[in-house]
């Protein structure tokens, strides 16, 4: 079945007026951890490829719909983003050529940090220049200066001009077409990633790694971008073990090392990790500049993950002494080495040096707090 048959049904309910579009607009939740996301953009973004698919007439007041709850959304991201979903939602709504839109226009430009780089400008002039100008004066004040400071003060001060207005529209039609196609099988599973179809990704990956994948260092980085993608540890592992091979420095080395430890601390596969912090320990000659930047820090924290996943031995109290001593002298510690520095040491039974780790966090923490964060 295709993946969009069940939002093509949904769009022709939608239009019959059997279906209300409440179940695709912005609908905020809080998950276990606390973190804040929409439990309808998934079926949003099926829906709005469906219209992608048959845009008609009648479909107006329902994008305009779909687009402001794209906006909400982007507004509530906590690491901001420019997603799939709003410029498609922005592309299809210009097509319209409606002045009404400009505040949407304006607010989903806006939305974020990455839509005001990266959303194309040009969809504020969806309905033209002339008129697009013409109506900021039914705006308010807000909207006009948002307008201008994107554009410029007046028509003939745009910085777009008609050409590349013509252009961009021109672009958008190609890169929205009514068919969906791939350019090719990366595409379509960055596509169905998207989509969160993840067993049809993992079987377009299969099909990929058996037509298309080279084993150079770029085949293997793209191999474990896309089994990250979808969460297979041990096709990242096997990637991750070849692109050793690749890694010409010795900070190169290092990263790919704690990369693959992290993993095997997944797993969890301990042998395999100590291992990996072995090789890294033999690197120490680099630990005095690599104390000065994050690399050492994270060499440290694989370094009390082990000792704490492995539990009192011989070996985790020698990889213990071994972070202690890539600690020392360290600037800036940082609240999650912290917390594993305070619990390595109250697994050693060493109640002091817990105590000195436990007020530097307890700093740490009121320096966050005092900051809003």
């Amino acid at each position: 079945m295709d993946v969009l048959t069940p939002a093509r049904q949904a769009l022709q309910r939608i239009r019959a007026g059997e279906q209300t579009p409440q179940d695709f607009l912005f609908a905020p939740v809080i998950g276990a951890d606390g973190a804040q996301s929409d439990s309808h953009e998934q079926a949003r973004f099926r829906l709005l490829l469906a219209l992608q698919c048959d845009l008609q007439d009648g479909d107006e007041a329902l994008l305009a719909a779909l687009t402001q709850a794209e906006i909400e959304r982007h507004r509530m991201e906590a690491f901001q983003g420019l997603y799939p979903a709003l410029s498609l939602a922005v592309a299809l709504l210009a097509r319209y050529q409606n002045i009404q839109h400009l505040p949407l226009m304006i607010d989903a430009k806006r939305a974020n940090f990455d839509t005001h780089c990266g959303l194309d400008v040009q969809c504020l002039l969806s309905s033209g220049i002339e008129a697009s100008y013409a109506a900021l004066a039914q705006l308010d004040a807000d909207y006009r200066e948002a307008f201008t400071d994107y554009l410029g003060a007046t028509a003939q001060q745009c910085k777009i001009s008609q050409a590349e207005l013509d252009k961009w529209r021109e672009r958008q039609a190609r890169r929205y077409p009514a068919q969906l196609r791939f350019a090719g099988l990366e595409q379509e599973i960055d596509f169905l990633l998207d989509l969160g179809e993840t067993e049809a990704a993992k079987a377009a990956i299969a099909r990929w790694q058996s037509s298309v994948f080279t084993e150079t260092e770029q085949g293997w980085q793209a191999l474990y971008s896309f089994q990250r993608s979808v969460g297979d540890t041990e096709a990242m592992i096997a990637a991750q073990q070849a692109l050793l091979a690749y890694a010409q420095s010795p900070r190169d080395r290092a990263s790919r090392l704690l990369d693959l430890g992290q993993l095997y601390l997944s797993q969890p596969d301990l042998p395999a990790l100590l291992g990996c912090i072995t090789e890294l320990q033999a690197m120490q000659p680099e630990f005095k500049q690599w104390r000065k930047l994050g690399l050492g820090r994270f060499i440290a924290e694989l370094y009390a993950d082990y000792v704490l996943a492995a539990g009192p031995s011989d070996q985790s109290r020698e990889v213990s002494r071994w972070a202690q001593s890539l600690v020392s002298g360290m600037n800036q510690l940082h609240w999650n080495l912290l917390e594993k520095l305070v619990r390595l040491h109250e697994q050693g039974g060493d109640a002091r040096s817990a105590d000195k780790y436990r007020l530097l966090l307890y700093k740490e923490q009121q320096e966050m707090k005092a900051l809003g964060l």
